[in-house]
């Protein structure tokens, strides 16, 4: 394979912005500056005087050769031990690349300068102290989700310096890779960007030559994952690569870009990523864009002030609460001793044990040490949340007198903690519609004490309301916060949120096929629904300002005073706080296995003297699909629109099948041969009489059952009864195998036996199957033979016995058909077969999973099972056209015997479940007489 490089042109994009460590100073000819982010504070509460955007990029590219590229730097993937996936192996080992030379100052992987316009540098130059406010402008992303390190900001040179050590975000959802989409296993594990914080590029190349058309940006859905890009984007979705070799699908256009800046638009069907290079990783990028914001600050009232750094609103019993206060001093010295205390009760008024931490002893009341000039502390009370509210106040420098102050009114701070108690989400909920109330949220607007103060217009602004956690709760709705437009002083918002709490997002889907199981089902999974609230009001006003002008008027001093309008403008936060509710959603999705039912496998009256045996055996399993009900609730807690849910295991049918198997004698040969026998016994002399044997009408022969003289014919004869009855459960109504293989194989182990010595047509001695006897003396050596269904060619070749059956009649096969009932209706019942095997009820043992987890099982709809009871009646017929057989003159005196009987039935040969009973004893004697040969033909002619 071809080895290829793929070198990234631009690495790092720059945008507008930049991003700064929170308490870190920034240098600057006269302001002070201090940095704050996003997830240490809030925005000041202070005049915003400029915004800056920034928007840097980093982008990887992958070689065939096993590494890395940036810039100029290579990333072995030995240096990652091969772990492509691994995102902090990779930043580690890229900035051990960039900082490898110690005699080279330390850099960051994101590092950029950003010129400062001439307005906002004004501003910055007037201020004594300005507060830098970095956020990140990624949707619902903090700073520390972007970074690893709080980035450092310098500022000279009227620009703006940043560096940051960046994070990367790759997406190992369902342990997804290229693999998935391709289908077999590449060389090289490239890893999917995460969508939300970036996205892959690839390397076009031709298919038919080696042509290298530039890049093209990358697609991927984390909620459709083998969803393909938009159509017109001209980007590529893993699902749009079809083999290792880095071929795309036909259909689509692919958009991509070279290092020119030259633009080509191609069709997917004649190009690649890569150039035969994209199984061993190469012709592959990952890019990761981190947008943020800074936003400049500026106070320059000599003040302290408090405000809640960290303060939830809510908080389930039992759990860590942490209250962080800020303590801010505009004063431009350092001061000392400054008096604070904390009051942290229940709502019933019972003190709650605290830990105090931060800039001051673990005590509620006591004296903050030192307050740097224009700085801060930070001041934090723990304790563990009650069964009940817990109400808070804090104040600092109680009365203005440590140090002087005029501005009182953000010095104490007051709010409560409420009980959170879990909204609790039942195991067989699929959604669930919320309606929260939030706080009330309270602006006070003061006029300033300047002559003629007044108001001239309504006070205007917002309390914004935004979704924390917008993949929890979803169509997130906001009532009763209008914007603010009144006449009023005070304003106060209560507003109320809508939205929707999904199953399928604490991981468990079954509704789309997708399980979640827990070892412990009473532990429901918890997640924390967030609400942020912020937002200001404005309001403007008006007062005189006025001056005096004085001039000599001869000897006097004249002095005229002065007036004019002025205007102003009177801003107030609302109070930004994060209400947190938690939702408990409790899983369960079925046990893999149903406790099995005992059945029989034997046969009763198995003897060789019984003629009918009834046998049991365990039939065999049918798997089948089953659903759940589910159901969506509104706020107020009615269920509604019930839905079917597919079952996680298929479920096995199975039951006790049984059967019966008997035989009778139809015409015995007691009965075939009374006619003839009756007739010898009266010595009568007619022919017609002797239809099927010549009996011995001598008077001394008499007491013999069956007395005979050799050379006459001796017709074999008898007929003989079986009924075979079965009944068994399949998915269709069919006739079965298993009946007729039962069938069968009981037909054929029907045996007539004798030891007569016949004469064939070649004037030979033979036994009952036409095998030539051994003569011996005058006579011949005994030979029984033995007639079967499967071998009944007897003497001369005839077949002696005939099979009727459902072939020969078709009445002598009855089958009767009875589906097992059941219903998929939600409190449907279903046939006491099915709840032996469906979870969820008494007839399984598991009526607790219906008790204890809503959990119960009914049979999808669309699949069937027949309880098929089947019966043929048989009669095998011995010698059934008369044909005569002639004994051999030479037969020597003495008795003889003929027997009918049943050889043993092997069950265990077929695939069927009875083969588990083995065989089918048989039945030793179904009919037999002895035969006595005194003397033969010869005596009746010489007579």
């Amino acid at each position: 394979m071809k080895q290829k490089t793929f070198i990234l042109v631009v690495a790092l994009f720059i945008g507008i912005s930049v991003y700064v460590s929170p308490l870190s100073p920034v240098q600057a000819a006269s302001p002070t500056i201090e940095v704050l982010v996003d997830y240490e504070t809030a925005k000041p509460v202070a005049e915003l005087i400029g915004v800056i955007k920034h928007n840097p990029a980093v982008e990887l590219w992958h070689s065939s050769g096993g590494y890395w590229s940036y810039n100029n730097l290579i990333i072995k993937d030995s240096q990652l031990e091969n772990r492509l996936s691994d995102a902090d192996k990779l930043a580690e080992a890229m900035d051990k690349g960039l900082n490898k030379d110690p005699n080279k100052e330390p850099t960051n992987i994101i590092h950029s300068e950003i010129p400062l316009n001439s307005t906002l540098y004004t501003k910055l130059m007037k201020a004594n102290k300005v507060q830098v406010y970095v956020s990140s402008t990624m949707n619902g992303k903090k700073l520390s989700e972007l970074f690893y390190e709080k980035p450092t900001v310098t500022l000279k040179d009227n620009k703006v310096y940043f560096e940051g050590k960046p994070k990367f975000h790759f997406y190992n959802e369902d342990k997804m890779t290229y693999k998935t989409f391709v289908g077999d296993e590449l060389g090289v594990t490239i890893p999917i960007v995460h969508p939300d914080f970036g996205y892959n590029r690839y390397s076009i190349w031709g298919r038919s030559s080696s042509v290298g058309w530039g890049a093209t940006n990358g697609f991927f859905d984390k909620g459709k994952p083998y969803a393909p890009a938009p159509s017109g984007s001209g980007k590529i979705a893993p699902s749009q690569i079809m083999n290792v070799q880095g071929y795309l699908k036909n259909g689509f256009t692919v958009i991509a870009k070279n290092n020119k800046a030259v633009t080509s638009t191609l069709n997917s069907g004649t190009v690649s990523v890569g150039d035969g290079t994209f199984n061993g990783g190469g012709a592959v990028a990952i890019h990761f864009e981190y947008p943020i914001m800074l936003s400049f600050y500026t106070d320059e009232t000599e003040d302290l002030s408090a405000e809640f750094e960290s303060f939830p609103p809510s908080s389930p019993e039992g759990s860590s609460v942490e209250i962080d206060v800020r303590v801010e001093s505009t004063f431009g010295s350092i001061q000392k001793d400054v008096p604070y205390q904390w009051a942290i009760t229940t709502k019933s008024g019972d003190p709650v044990p605290v830990t105090f931490s931060g800039h001051i002893k673990n005590e509620s009341k006591g004296k903050i040490a030192s307050i740097p000039a224009k700085g801060e502390r930070l001041l934090t009370a723990t304790f563990i949340m009650p069964n009940e509210g817990v109400n808070i106040t804090f104040e600092i420098n109680k009365g203005g007198k440590a140090p002087i102050e005029e501005k009182l009114d953000n010095n104490v701070l007051q709010s409560t903690v409420t009980l959170s108690t879990p909204i609790s989400l039942p195991y067989d909920l699929l959604s669930k519609q919320v309606r929260l109330e939030l706080p009330s949220n309270t602006v006070k607007l003061t006029l300033p004490s300047l002559p003629d103060a007044q108001w001239t217009g309504n006070a205007k602004g917002g309390l914004q309301v935004s979704n924390g956690t917008d993949d929890l709760q979803r169509e997130f709705v906001v009532l009763n916060n209008p914007a603010v437009n009144e006449n009023s002083v005070t304003i106060t918002r209560t507003p109320v949120a809508t939205f929707t709490i999904k199953r399928e997002d604490f991981g468990d889907d079954p509704l789309n096929e997708k399980w979640k199981n827990l070892s412990d089902p009473g532990e429901p999974l918890e997640r924390m629904g967030e609400i942020h609230n912020s937002g200001s009001v404005s309001r403007p006003y008006q007062y005189t300002y006025s001056w005096q002008t004085c001039s000599r008027v001869e000897e006097e001093v004249v002095c005229t005073t002065h007036s004019e309008t002025r205007n102003g403008t009177v801003t107030s936060e609302f109070k930004s706080d994060t209400v947190q509710k938690p939702y408990q959603m409790y899983v369960y999705n079925g046990r893999k296995e149903i406790p099995e039912h005992t059945y029989q496998n034997v046969i009763e009256d198995d003897a060789l003297d019984s003629r009918k045996k009834e046998l049991y055996w365990t039939n065999e399993p049918y798997l089948y699909s089953v659903i759940r009900w589910m159901h969506h609730q509104n706020v107020s807690g009615v269920k509604y629109n019930w839905t079917q849910v597919p079952g996680q295991y298929e479920r096995s049918f199975i039951q006790q099948a049984s059967g019966t198997v008997g035989w009778t004698v139809g015409s015995s040969m007691q009965n075939e041969y009374s006619q003839a026998r009756e007739a010898a016994r009266s010595k009568l002399n007619k022919k017609a009489l002797y239809d099927k044997a010549v009996f011995a009408t001598d008077q001394q022969l008499q007491s013999y059952d069956y007395p005979i003289k050799s050379g006459y014919y001796f017709n074999p004869r008898g007929s003989y009864n079986l009924t075979v009855k079965t009944v068994v459960f399949k998915p269709t109504d069919g006739e079965t195998e298993d009946h007729q293989d039962m069938v069968n194989a009981v037909i054929n182990s029907f045996r007539y036996e004798t030891d007569l010595m016949y004469i064939n047509s070649n004037k030979q001695a033979v036994n009952i199957r036409n095998k030539p006897l051994h003569p011996i003396g005058g006579g011949f050596e005994r030979e029984t033979g033995i007639l079967s269904v499967k071998n009944s060619e007897s003497v001369n070749r005839v077949k002696l016995i005939s099979v009727l059956d459902k072939n020969t009649d078709e009445s002598r096969y009855t089958k009767e058909v009875n589906e097992i009932p059941y219903t998929d209706a939600r409190g449907g019942s279903s046939h006491k077969f099915w709840k032996q095997v469906l979870e969820g009820y008494s007839e399984s043992y598991t009526e607790g999973s219906n008790t204890y987890y809503n959990y119960r099982e009914y049979v999808k709809a669309g699949q069937h099972m027949y309880k098929i009871t089947e019966t043929t009646q048989v009669t095998i017929v011995v010698n059934p056209t008369n044909i005569p057989l002639y004994t051999h003159a030479n037969m020597p005196n003495g008795t003889y015997g003929i027997k009918v009987w049943l050889d043993d039935t092997v069950l265990s040969k077929g695939n069927h479940a009875y083969k588990v009973l083995d065989k089918l004893e048989g039945i030793e004697a179904l009919n037999a007489i002895p035969i006595t040969v005194v003397g033969s033909m010869y005596d009746d002619l010489n007579n």
